[in-house]
């Protein structure tokens, strides 16, 4: 179910909400565009679970809102790589960057740098490598371990790796319209 598959990427945060919690940073290319992620996807998902619901503040006024989402023991901001101030003045142990071919140059390695003051992090960069060769997404791609994302196929269980098609590809995630 394209739903389901749609939501994978955000599962990851409410895992780290629920069991590993830590500063949490996630970048769209525009601070718009990660205000609606998280009005139409993020936070409906965080509010449908039981156990990330629960350990959110009682008060609404110390839960933040659409943007900075506080819990007792982790905060997630929600970014826009188009703000040099987002860029430069965030700290985050686990960071998101959605789309992140579409940050202006020099974008990438500044947010990246905003993990570095831990001893471990995490940096999920979410889309595809860059447009041409030498760009930020590519070298960054490069330097990575290459770990694939797998999920299990609806009609045989079998864990594949996860391909994207368009309306006329055989096989692949396709999205609504």
């Amino acid at each position: 179910d394209v739903g389901r598959v749609r939501q994978r990427k955000i599962e990851r945060i409410a895992r780290n909400v629920a069991v590993e919690p830590s500063p949490h940073l996630w970048y769209s290319k525009t601070s718009a565009e990660a205000g609606a992620f998280s009005d139409t996807k993020l936070s409906r998902l965080l509010e449908a679970s039981n156990p990330i619901r629960n350990k959110r503040y009682f008060d609404p006024d110390a839960r933040g809102g659409k943007t900075l989402m506080k819990w007792p023991d982790m905060t997630l901001e929600m970014l826009g790589a188009d703000v040099e101030n987002h860029r430069n003045s965030k700290s985050g142990r686990d960071l998101f960057l959605d789309e992140a071919w579409q940050y202006e140059a020099g974008a990438l390695s500044e947010i990246v740098k905003r993990s570095n003051s831990y001893e471990t992090s995490r940096r999920i960069v979410i889309g595809m490598t860059g447009p041409e060769v030498e760009h930020e997404t590519d070298v960054l791609w490069n330097r990575s371990t290459k770990a694939e994302w797998r999920v299990s196929c609806p009609s045989c269980s079998a864990v594949v790796p996860c391909e994207f098609g368009d309306a006329e590809s055989v096989g692949g995630l396709k999205w609504d319209s």
